[in-house]
C-alpha cells in the first residue's frame, strides 16, 4: 500500500501540473503530469491510483490542446476515459465529459462526423448516468444540434437544440444564448437550406471556439481550486465558460 508521503508527493505533481496549464506552461505542465504518472505506475493496484491516472491523463490533454497538438490532446484523454471505464464503468458521467472534449476538438478541426458520433455517445452516456440535464449535456445537445445543421439536416437540428436549451437553462444567461444564437441559424436556414450548407464555417461563431467541459468536471482526484480547466488564451481559442461542478 503506498505511504501517505507517497500519495502527497503524487498529489503535489498534479496539483503543479494544473496550475502550469492555467499560467500557459504547457511544456512545464506536461512534464509534471508525466512525472505523475510515473509515480502511479509504481503505486500498488488500488481505486485512487486509477483516479490520480484519471486526472494526470486529462491534465496532459490539456496541455497537449495548449500547444495546438489535438492529436496528443485526444489521445490522452482517450486514456483517461478508459481508465475511468475500467474503474467506475461505462456509464460514469466522467465518460461523458471527456467525450464532449474529445468532440469539441473534432468540431474544430471540421470532423464533423466523428464530432458527431463523440457527441452522440457522450448525450447517451449523461443520460444513463443521471445526468440528461447538466452542463455537459447541455453542451453536447448544442454543438451535436450544430453538425446536423452544418449538415443541412434541419429536422435533426432543430430537435437537438430545443432538448439543449432545455437543459441549459440551468445554467446561466451565456450558454442559454450560445443555444438561441443556434435556434435562429437553424430558423434562417429553413428559409434558406442552402445557406447551412454552402459554408459551414459561417456556421460557427467568429472565435471558432465552442463550450467545453473544466478540467474538474473531468477527472476524480485530488481536489483542489487549481484543478480548473485553464482558460488562458492559447492560438486561436477564446476563454471558455465557466461550468459548475457535477456530482460524483
Amino acid at each position: 500500500m503506498a505511504s501517505p508521503d507517497f500519495r502527497q508527493r503524487l498529489d503535489v505533481l498534479i496539483i503543479k501540473g494544473n496550475a502550469l496549464n492555467q499560467l500557459g506552461r504547457y511544456s512545464d505542465a506536461l512534464r509534471a503530469y508525466e512525472s505523475a504518472i510515473r509515480l502511479v505506475d509504481a503505486m500498488p493496484e488500488a481505486p485512487d491510483k486509477h483516479e490520480r491516472f484519471i486526472t494526470a491523463a486529462s491534465g496532459m490533454g490539456d496541455a497537449y490542446l495548449g500547444q495546438d497538438n489535438r492529436v496528443k490532446a485526444i489521445d490522452s484523454w482517450r486514456q483517461a476515459m478508459a481508465a475511468t471505464r475500467i474503474q467506475f464503468g461505462d456509464d460514469h458521467p466522467q465518460v461523458a465529459s471527456i467525450l464532449v472534449c474529445i468532440g469539441t476538438v473534432q468540431l474544430n478541426a471540421d470532423e464533423i462526423e466523428p464530432a458527431r458520433n463523440s457527441f452522440g455517445e457522450a448525450i447517451a452516456v449523461f443520460r444513463a448516468s443521471g445526468h440528461s440535464e447538466s452542463f455537459g449535456a447541455a453542451v453536447a445537445l448544442q454543438n451535436l444540434a450544430l453538425t446536423h445543421l452544418m449538415k443541412g439536416e434541419l429536422p435533426r437540428a432543430a430537435q437537438f437544440a430545443k432538448e439543449a436549451f432545455v437543459a441549459a437553462s440551468a445554467h446561466g444567461p451565456e450558454l442559454r444564448g450560445q443555444v438561441q444564437e443556434l435556434q435562429r441559424k437553424i430558423e434562417d436556414a429553413k428559409i434558406c437550406p442552402m445557406a447551412a450548407t454552402i459554408n459551414p464555417q459561417l456556421l460557427k461563431p467568429e472565435a471558432t471556439e465552442f463550450p467545453e467541459i473544466p478540467l474538474n468536471d473531468r477527472t476524480m482526484s485530488p481536489p483542489s481550486p487549481l484543478a480548473a480547466r485553464p482558460t488562458a488564451n492559447r492560438p486561436g481559442r477564446t476563454r471558455l465558460a465557466a461550468a459548475r461542478p457535477m456530482g460524483r
